[in-house]
């Protein structure tokens, strides 16, 4: 196996684990929060957990600013980074993120 395909695994096998980890990601309930020609934002909810999952497939970064009023992040006071290079802004009912190029980024809502 070439090293793209080696990689490939690897990455494979990081989501695998994450959704082991992170129930919600399998089971909870899903809020599409954004999306546009490019990006894709959603939340997955359960009574222990809230986790955002972010898509740049734009091969520039992107900013987004992500309304979360009346969805389960609303009342969020920060995110952690569970997976990619992603950050993420909570405040005012929204979520800012900034994504790389041609990414994904999962975060545990705090």
């Amino acid at each position: 196996m070439g090293h793209g395909g080696q990689e490939f695994r690897l990455g494979l096998q990081t989501l695998l684990r994450l959704r082991r980890e992170h129930p919600v990601l399998a089971r909870g309930r899903q809020w599409n929060l954004a999306s546009d020609e490019s990006s894709l934002v959603f939340l997955r909810d359960s009574e222990e957990e809230k986790i955002l999952v972010a898509f740049n497939n734009s091969t520039t970064a992107r900013s987004l600013t992500v309304p979360v009023k009346d969805t389960p992040a609303e009342k969020t006071p920060g995110l952690t980074v569970l997976l990619g290079e992603a950050r993420g802004v909570t405040g005012n009912g929204e979520i800012k993120l900034t994504m790389p190029p041609q990414s994904l980024s999962i975060f545990l809502l705090d």
